[in-house]
């Protein structure tokens, strides 16, 4: 149940991105999804593992539950917030993306909390809201470092070997 639920909301955000009017090059995209991903998983690390405050469960469909959070379903909800950000000059339409990205994020932890798919020990929910909104932030400073980074790069084409 919680692998299909999962997958489920990925292939939703996935196909929201997919459909979403972007500012960014296909480049600058990859560039911050892997920046997201990188971060994320050593926040994960760090918090499960050397300061022991999130226990992920042990059992393997729980534990697929887990990384496809991690690695889909987050990282494209960020992607999803940062492309309207840049899509978009209006500040409440921005501010509305950022919290709407911050509810659902707090949404999904609540039910892969219910679900046991990973347990708070020496951590809250407040704990994890203020890391999401520090990640956030980082996702818009991210995308615009990319943005430079990327710009002027041919992404499509034929690229001789």
């Amino acid at each position: 149940m919680e692998l299909m639920t999962m997958c489920v909301i990925a292939w939703l955000t996935v196909a929201i991105f997919t459909f979403l009017p972007r500012k960014m090059s296909a480049a600058s995209n990859i560039l911050t999804y892997l920046m997201i991903a990188v971060i994320d998983i050593n926040k994960i690390s760090f918090l499960a593992f050397h300061f022991q405050c999130i226990e992920i469960s042990s059992d393997t469909i729980r534990f697929i539950s887990f990384i496809v959070y991690r690695d889909i379903i987050f990282s494209f909800l960020l992607l999803i917030m940062v492309n309207i950000w840049f899509a978009y000059d209006h500040k409440w339409i921005r501010f509305l993306s950022a919290v709407i990205t911050l509810g659902i994020i707090s949404i999904l932890r609540l039910l892969l909390s219910s679900m046991s798919v990973f347990m708070y020990k020496h951590w809250s929910y407040i704990h994890e809201l203020l890391m999401d909104v520090v990640m956030l932030f980082l996702t818009i400073l991210i995308a615009f470092i990319s943005r430079k980074i990327t710009k002027g790069m041919k992404t499509s084409g034929k690229h001789h070997v």
